[in-house]
């Protein structure tokens, strides 16, 4: 734990500050950072502190050095609480920059730190943070479930002011889940929950004072504007959207060209396709970093422009469509987006690696339980992988033969070979009975081959006859490779190639179908 000083700065910095407050805090934090022989956990959540509240006034480049320096101290320290403030705070600061593979391994570290269950536990900034980046890369069902966690914890008692932040995150999660798929019955029920955040805020906002009235007020009337477009409303969307349009321009830009997007599309929708295009303009600008909405302001241009039949115009605002979405997420980012709850889940697993029972009581190798969790983490990775598959030829006979007593110490000794030829590096599992299951560093599928042709190689030579006179064991292997993402299917290979193996004499080894020995 921190000392009770660093805490009680960094509980204030955590809390929600007003930019003449975030200075000031800065200024105090910084004293502190300046005392000598400051312990390394008291120094990162210094740091992190001071990131957080130096969005309000300092160059996002600048919060983001901050924080990235804060988060080994705040892990090596073990400060694990503030070290997932941290993470959801950077994952923010790298989606307003643009660095969208950077902003999602730090949310999904985050994620993993608290667990896909345990959103309730988890502080509302921190979930309000995560929620903002999933819903970015379209993973709305966990954004949902993350937003409705950080607005359900502060909704009845909010002491540091974080109704605002999480209850509009948590409309705008619904309203986007809703505009990505408005066939989605599920999303479009949830319709009612956003429009009671909106109502909800705008009471609030009789209670507020200065700037943040007009927050409050502002976020109010563009949910429920946007609600009731979603709803087919124009009559109440244009009500509301005519209201936040009536107020002050303040020092939110990413809200007020939130409200001309929304106007933006109103207007076209009412055939007031010049407004429409004058109102994308305004919203363009502040909205540049917001990748779904600026991906629904290129979408309104192509449809002004066709509907005015401009369709050079609006073949170009499509191409810009394309090029901007290509842009931001690179080649490869589609699947990384479909695989965030799968990676989240992966981490989780690689953490409870330690806590399960990791050996097989009598052959001393790693348990089945083991194994399925190590190839769900496996089939996160880019890479190729391998699997093989041991089965000890005619083992029933061996029993029956000779005892039961027999077979266990023949299942012991290999399990000795197995560990003794695989080594750290390649791991070894008892996958059930006299069948076992190596997942090998490397994917190749030749150096695969070799190992599997040593391992059987070891068990044939083995001088069996120290167990029991007469006594002789044999073993047949498949292998397989292939995409880690398609893991399971690569298993299914390896069996295949067991069974071929059997079928074909026993007691060698079958890689895609040929045999090998």
């Amino acid at each position: 734990m921190p000392s009770e000083s660093v805490q009680v700065l960094c509980d204030e910095a955590l809390a929600g500050l007003s930019p003449d407050r975030a200075v000031a805090m800065s200024e105090r934090i910084d004293a502190m950072l300046a005392q000598p022989d400051l312990a390394p956990g008291d120094r990162g959540c210094l740091l992190s502190a001071r990131a957080i509240a130096a969005q309000h006034f300092e160059p996002l480049s600048e919060v983001r050095r901050g924080l990235s320096e804060a988060i080994p101290l705040l892990e090596s320290s073990g400060e694990t609480a503030h070290q997932v403030h941290a993470l959801t705070s950077l994952a923010a600061v790298d989606l307003m920059l643009g660095e969208y593979r950077s902003c999602m391994e730090h949310a999904v570290r985050a994620l993993s730190a608290i667990g896909l269950d345990e959103f309730d536990s988890a502080s509302p900034r921190v979930t309000g943070n995560l929620s903002l980046v999933f819903n970015e890369f379209s993973a709305f069902e966990l954004s949902y479930h993350l937003a409705k966690a950080s607005f359900d914890s502060v909704v009845n008692n909010d002491p540091n002011g974080l109704l605002l932040m999480a209850g509009f995150t948590f409309a705008r999660t619904i309203t986007e889940a809703v505009w990505h798929d408005d066939e989605n019955a599920t999303a479009v029920r949830r319709l009612g929950e956003a429009t009671a955040v909106g109502e909800r805020l705008i009471a609030e906002a009789d209670r507020a004072e200065g700037s943040s009235k007009l927050i409050h007020l502002l976020s109010g009337q563009l949910i429920l504007a946007e609600v009731a477009l979603l709803r087919d409303d124009l009559d109440e969307a244009q009500a509301q959207i005519g209201l936040a349009l009536a107020a002050p321009e303040g020092s939110q830009p990413l809200l007020q060209g939130y409200v001309y997007l929304v106007a933006a599309i109103i207007d076209r929708r009412c055939g007031r396709i010049r407004n429409a295009l004058t109102h994308l303009d305004a919203a363009e600008g502040p909205m540049a970093t917001e990748v779904h909405h600026l991906d629904r302001i290129l979408a309104e241009r192509a449809a002004c422009h066709a509907a005015l039949g401009e369709y050079e115009l609006a073949y170009q605002q499509a191409s810009n469509r394309a090029d901007a979405a290509s842009r931001r997420y690179g080649r490869s980012m589609g699947a990384a987006i479909e695989q965030i709850r799968a990676r989240a889940r992966a981490e989780q697993l690689g953490i409870a690696l330690t806590e399960r029972n990791r050996s097989d009581a009598l052959t001393g190798v790693s348990s089945r339980g083991w194994f399925d969790t190590s190839l769900d983490v496996r089939s996160t990775n880019d890479d190729d992988i391998a699997v093989i598959l041991i089965d000890l030829d005619r083992f029933k006979l061996i029993n029956d033969r000779y005892s039961h007593q027999t077979g266990d110490a023949v299942l012991r000794r290999i399990g000795a070979i197995l560990q003794d030829l695989c080594g750290d590096e390649n791991h070894v599992a008892r996958y059930g009975g006299e069948e076992f299951v190596v997942l090998p560093a490397s994917g190749d599928v030749q150096a695969s081959v070799d190992l599997a042709e040593r391992i059987r190689s070891a068990i044939e030579s083995e001088p069996w006859s120290l167990i029991a006179d007469g006594l002789t064991v044999t073993a047949s292997a498949g292998v397989a490779s292939g995409a880690a993402a398609a893991a399971e299917a690569t298993l299914h290979a390896a069996d295949v190639a067991l069974y071929r193996a059997k079928a074909e004499g026993r007691n060698r080894v079958v890689a895609r179908g040929q045999a090998l020995s």
